[in-house]
This record gives structure tokens, sequence and C-alpha cells, in this order.
């Protein structure tokens, strides 16, 4: 089956993406697939936003587990020991009901759900 021709340039596909368009509404303008968007996005070196971000009702620092530090290490134990994650829904359930606790992991992942 012949491929699509895009009807968009790189520099357009670039910049409405950093103008927050998603790769899917990209497609659609460019008469593509999101996944061609993606590769092209790729293939340029332009750092994509995390899946899903758009979905997000919380902020969080999606970085933090990227950095070790021995805060990090207590709050992924904690997570491994007292939560669940769920990579479909993408969302993290803990068991924990101590405020206190929930309040310094909300804090030191510089998020903002409620508790």
């Amino acid at each position: 089956m012949p491929s699509r021709k895009i009807t968009l340039d790189l520099p357009e596909i670039i910049k409405m993406y950093n103008d927050g368009m998603s790769t899917t509404e990209i497609a659609i303008v460019g008469n593509v697939s999101s996944r061609r968007i993606t590769q092209i996005l790729k293939k340029n070196n332009v750092e994509l936003r995390p899946r899903g971000h758009w979905k997000r009702k919380y902020q969080i620092n999606e970085d933090f587990f990227k950095c070790w530090s021995p805060n990090m290490a207590y709050i992924l134990g904690f997570f491994l020991a007292d939560g669940v994650v769920s990579g479909e829904a993408q969302t993290v359930s803990i068991a924990q009901k101590e405020f206190e606790i929930l309040d310094q992991i909300r804090h030191e992942m510089e998020s903002n759900w409620g508790i």
C-alpha cells in the first residue's frame, strides 16, 4: 500500500507540536497517521511530551525518579511496599492513610494532587 504524502513541512510540524497540538491533531492536518508525526519528531530530535500528559488532572515532576537520591529511593520503596501502579490507566494508588507521610511525598515530587 503506498504511503500518503504529508501536506506539512518540518518547521510547521515542529511549531504545531511545540505550540501544544497533539500528534493526532497534527496528523489530521497533515493527512497522515499520528505515528508518522511521532516518527518525524523523534527523527528530528524534538523532545516529546509524556504520553497521556494532556489527560492528567494534577501536576507532578515526571523526572523525579530519573535522579538518584535518598528521598527518591525512600519514595520508590514506599510505592513498592504500599502502592499499586497501574500501567494501563497510568495511575498510582497508595493504601497509606497517614496524612503527614503522603503530604511529604507530594511535596517532594512537586505535585498538586489532593490527599
